[in-house]
């Protein structure tokens, strides 16, 4: 089985890039995208690391990019002890549209 995804979509809101502890680059950033025939739009939280991360820089809100990673899901339990479900897509490979991102 394989855990394969590729979205095209506009960045919304400001891309977070920070560094980890171990000195690895990472950004953040939500991917929307329209979906066919609809009035609906998904919006996706991303991650990307390393030279991912490094490609990425200088993305901005509504740009339009094509990504390729895979579905990771962790569950989360807060202090008082409900649990979430946080789900977001771990970028391999990101395009602008138009170019490489």
């Amino acid at each position: 089985m394989m855990n394969q995804v590729s979205i095209e979509g506009k960045v919304t809101g400001e891309p977070k890039f920070d560094i980890t502890d171990k000195g690895i680059n990472m950004v953040l950033f939500h991917l929307a995208c329209e979906q066919d025939s609809t009035d609906y739009t998904d919006v996706f939280p991303c991650v990307a690391y390393d030279k991912s991360a490094k490609n990425l820089a200088g993305i901005y809100d509504g740009e339009p990019i094509s990504v390729v990673g895979r579905l990771r899901t962790s569950r989360i339990v807060e202090e008082d002890g409900t649990q979430r479900v946080n789900t977001q897509i771990r970028v391999a490979r990101a395009y602008r549209i138009g170019g490489m991102a």
